[in-house]
C-alpha cells in the first residue's frame, strides 16, 4: 500500500465519482478493489453503487420544461403523467397520418384513372 487508510478515505470522499474512485485507488495502491472496499468499510464508509442514469429527453420537449433564470439551464425530468399523455398523443397522430396516407393514395389512384380516361377519349370529356 502506498497510501494510508486516512488518505484512501479522504480521496474517496472528495472524488467527483466515489464509486469509480475505488478502482483508481486500487490501481494506485497496487491492490484490488475488494481490499479498498474493506478499508473504506472499516473506516465507516457506506459504499453505494450509483443509481441508473435518467432517460434522455427529446430536445423539443426539454425546451418546454427548462427553468427560466440567470443560472445555467437545468433540464427538469418530465413527470410520468406528461410522458404518458405525449405517448397517447403521438399514437393518435400516427393513426391520423396513416389515414391521410391512405386517402392520398386513393386520390392519386383516382387522378390516374381520370387522366387515363381523358387520354383514351382523345382529350374530350
Amino acid at each position: 500500500m502506498q497510501m494510508t487508510e486516512e488518505e484512501i478515505v479522504r480521496s474517496y470522499k472528495q472524488a467527483a465519482s466515489p464509486y469509480k474512485q475505488i478502482s483508481v485507488l486500487a490501481e494506485l495502491n497496487g491492490t484490488n478493489t475488494a481490499t479498498i472496499r474493506d478499508i473504506l468499510r472499516d473506516n465507516g464508509i457506506e459504499i453505494k453503487k450509483p443509481g441508473p442514469k435518467p432517460k434522455p429527453v427529446h430536445p423539443a420537449i426539454t425546451s418546454v420544461f427548462r427553468e427560466k433564470s440567470d443560472k445555467p439551464t437545468k433540464v427538469l425530468q418530465i413527470p410520468k403523467s406528461v410522458e404518458a399523455l405525449c405517448k397517447t398523443y403521438l399514437k393518435e397522430l400516427t393513426e391520423k397520418e396513416d389515414d391521410l396516407k391512405t386517402q392520398l393514395a386513393e386520390v392519386a389512384k383516382t387522378k390516374r384513372e381520370v387522366e387515363e380516361y381523358i387520354t383514351l377519349n382523345g382529350g374530350i370529356l
